[in-house]
């Protein structure tokens, strides 16, 4: 009996969300994974996304395990730097199931809404120090 050739499925699951620690552990940047999956699977298979959606769990411990350590040395007012040296770790893809599913993760940093109204006050002030400078000049 010939064994059936192996497809590779596309398939998109609900996203991966965490909270993780930024510099000074006091706020936490909040995270968000998106994962385009690529698996090996017979045509039977193919039907059956739950196949993907099982390894999603190890996939978000895997990003955690990348992600956490770098949020750390960022304050939480820059999630941007916390995506871009998080990035190229990330590029290979996260394999599970022995390699044989790989997640090619998008991962969006993103501030807390605490930390968004600490910002949106802090920069209320500056505007409005800077709008009472363009106008006393």
């Amino acid at each position: 009996m010939t064994r059936p050739r192996p497809l590779q499925l596309r398939e998109a699951t609900p996203h991966i969300w965490f909270t993780t620690p930024a510099k000074g552990e006091a706020y936490d940047f909040a995270v968000e994974v998106r994962c385009d999956w690529t698996a090996g699977v017979t045509s039977a298979e193919r039907s059956r996304p739950e196949l993907l959606r099982r390894y999603q769990q190890e996939v978000g411990e895997k990003v955690l395990a990348i992600v956490r350590p770098l949020a750390r040395s960022h304050p939480p007012y820059l999630p941007a730097s916390v995506e871009r040296e998080a990035a190229p770790l990330l590029g290979e893809g996260v394999r599970v199931a022995e390699g044989s599913v790989v997640c090619f993760p998008d991962i969006q940093v993103t501030v807390t809404d605490e930390v968004k109204q600490l910002l949106r006050t802090s920069w209320a002030a500056h505007v409005t120090s800077a709008a009472g400078h363009v106008i006393s000049t």
